[in-house]
């Protein structure tokens, strides 16, 4: 019986196993960068506007909101980022920034997941999640 499998392929040269793992460093270090004064900003008007919209009603209408679409409930997924973080910690603008911050860093890697299933290498790739990292500030 002959072994017809393909021959597996050779093992990435040394210079380039550091890349991936410096490129993941100098990325968090960047958004972190361009990103970390926003957790002194304070709530925006519509923000208490919506934790009071999502909290005021019952957990189950919350829930149901979900999936009764056409009942004209506005932006429900906001109620399930809302009410956890006001029930955990209050009107304290912090937790809702960390949490928007971290939206945003898991939104920039599926970016560069994507454009790397579109077949960009590595590096474009890194761009791409790069310019997704960076949010301008309102004026």
């Amino acid at each position: 019986m002959s072994d017809h499998s393909e021959p597996l392929p050779d093992p990435p040269p040394r210079a380039h196993r550091w890349r991936k793992p410096a490129c993941a460093v100098l990325f968090a270090a960047y958004f972190f960068l361009v990103s970390w004064d926003g957790l002194k900003a304070p709530f925006a008007i519509d923000e208490i506007a919506a934790i009071w919209w999502f909290w005021h009603p019952s957990p189950w209408r919350l829930l149901f909101s979900q999936f009764m679409l056409w009942h004209g409930y506005l932006r429900p997924m906001g109620g399930l980022f809302y009410v956890p973080i006001f029930l955990t910690f209050g009107l304290n603008p912090v937790p809702y920034h960390v949490a928007l911050l971290l939206l945003l860093l898991a939104g920039a890697y599926l970016m560069y997941r994507f454009a790397r299933l579109l077949g960009l290498g590595e590096l474009p790739a890194a761009i791409v999640a790069l310019i997704a990292c960076y949010h301008g500030r309102p004026e």
